[in-house]
């Protein structure tokens, strides 16, 4: 139990760092205009992926079932 009440402040800093790091080099404007066009670009296709699954689901349980 003490190493773990020792090790948190470091855990903290760590995370800190990560958020610092992430802020700086993510959250800068062409970073997030790039994020908003492979968003963009990924959801239409993850949309039409789940659909194209959800049927052929369908489709084999309804093959199933007869």
């Amino acid at each position: 139990m003490l190493s773990l009440a020792s090790s948190q402040p470091r855990i903290l800093s760590v995370l800190a760092l990560s958020f610092d790091f992430y802020v700086k080099h993510y959250l800068s404007f062409p970073s997030v205009l790039s994020t908003c066009c492979l968003l963009c670009v990924l959801v239409p296709f993850l949309h039409t992926f789940y659909l194209v699954e959800s049927l052929s689901f369908l489709m084999f349980s309804n093959i199933v079932a007869q």
